[in-house]
């Protein structure tokens, strides 16, 4: 706590003096990550924006596009584990410093560890894989954790003790992947990326992970200063998407839910366009904020390694 009161005690100032929008949103913003920081997330209900839908709805394409970073990416399920990013606009290039918050053996508020800091944004992607295969493994992790914490190994050391790749002890973890950047062109911003919903699985063992994914979807929908950001593919039937009715069962009045249509260059013409431009039009499925549609890049564009700005160029012109 006395770390938190420093912080806030560093720029206090008279309530009734004149603060500028940005110096208020940024001081804001600087104890909202130290409440997090500091694991009382679970009890505070801090504001962010939480993207969700199911597996390969685009979810990551739009994460990238909002945060301005590279995600993990492979063939099937990429999110294994809860990512909270932070953007910040500073004057430096680039920073980024990757951590992971696990609850402790008796379940106790989650403890925060870094891992890594980067200056190079390229190189991201590469330490969010490996953050989040040590929380997939937690039989290595709970071996090298007091080593990690106190300095004696550095992150890389203890990701060359990693099994093969494919070989991790779990699929999915309900530990957090916590990602602080700051730098030119950063949008202030609170983003939750979890990972996407599954609709069918091939053994009853896999049944657990529909259910698994689902409570910790709700943990954090059920958060009233959460943004949910629903991601429904043209691709697809709305009526048939399992995150609508998650949505609409913490948010029945759509207030703080935005529909996000993505992979718009898939849509086909005839009568599910016109059903789709309906909801485009918030004339079905009514939410508050309405539906945006959106054009991220396709899979043969990211085997390209297609710049941010050369995807929303691309975007502007469909």
């Amino acid at each position: 706590a006395a770390g938190l009161a420093g912080a806030r005690g560093a720029k206090a100032r008279r309530f009734d003096a004149p603060v500028p929008h940005w110096l208020a949103t940024e001081e804001a913003l600087t104890v909202l990550r130290e409440l997090r920081n500091f694991g009382l997330d679970a009890e505070v209900d801090l504001p962010r924006i939480c993207i969700v839908g199911k597996q390969s709805s685009g979810k990551s394409s739009v994460i990238e596009a909002l945060s301005g970073i590279s995600l993990p990416r492979a063939a099937g399920t990429c999110t294994r584990c809860a990512y909270e990013i932070s953007t910040r606009q500073a004057e430096e290039a680039f920073h980024c410093v990757v951590s992971v918050r696990c609850a402790g053996e008796l379940g106790e508020s989650k403890e925060k560890v870094t891992l890594a800091t980067t200056k190079d944004p390229t190189q991201v992607s590469v330490l969010l894989r490996q953050a989040q295969r040590l929380l997939l493994n937690e039989e290595l992790r709970g071996h090298r954790w007091h080593a990690l914490r106190s300095g004696l190994k550095t992150f890389q050391e203890v990701v060359k003790e990693f099994p093969k790749e494919g070989a991790d002890a779990n699929l999915f973890s309900t530990d957090v992947v916590v990602v602080e950047i700051r730098g030119k062109g950063f949008t202030d911003l609170e983003l939750i990326d979890l990972p996407g919903l599954i609709q069918s699985v091939e053994t009853d063992e896999e049944r657990d992970l529909i259910v698994m994914i689902e409570e910790l979807c709700s943990t954090y929908l059920a958060k009233t200063n959460t943004l949910i950001a629903m991601c429904c593919p043209f691709n697809d039937d709305m009526e048939n998407q399992a995150i609508r009715m998650i949505a609409r069962r913490f948010d029945p009045e759509g207030k703080r839910t935005v529909g996000v249509l993505t992979k718009a260059d898939l849509l086909q013409q005839g009568s599910a366009a016109r059903e789709w431009v309906d909801t485009l039009r918030n004339d079905k499925f009514t939410l508050r904020h309405g539906y945006f549609a959106v054009r991220n890049p396709p899979q043969s564009e990211l085997d390209k390694a297609i710049s941010g700005q050369t995807a929303r160029e691309r975007e502007q012109t469909f």
